[in-house]
């Protein structure tokens, strides 16, 4: 998304403020280093525990299908910034036969805001 991210994260055993913290420090030290001034986060985030199994694909789901409720993409899968550095693309057959057919969602994708 051109105004924010959303990342799904394990801890580690730290807090997720310190998870936040580290992050949002080695992207601005990146940023930085590329010559670039300016704010680069806004104060404050907000964040979601995620206690089972179906909350992770919900989550992962709702991520994938931010682009498209917000109209940048008809297909999630078009979206170039989908993936993660770690483990690369997000993997389309991870999807398929989770969440993304799941009708709650195709009415988020559709605009009738049900689910939110």
């Amino acid at each position: 998304m051109p105004d924010h991210i959303h990342l799904l994260v394990a801890t580690g055993g730290e807090t997720l403020g310190r998870c936040v913290q580290l992050f949002k420090g080695r992207c601005t030290r990146w940023v930085r280093l590329k010559g670039l001034d300016g704010a680069v986060w806004q104060k404050g985030y907000h964040d979601r525990a995620i206690r089972r199994s179906v909350g992770i694909l919900r989550a992962l789901e709702y991520m994938v299908m931010n682009p498209v409720r917000a109209g940048l993409v008809k297909d999630w899968q078009d979206y170039p910034w989908i993936g993660s550095p770690l483990f690369g693309p997000l993997d389309q057959e991870l999807l398929r036969d989770s969440c993304i057919e799941h009708s709650l969602w195709k009415d988020v994708a559709q605009g009738s805001g049900a689910g939110r």
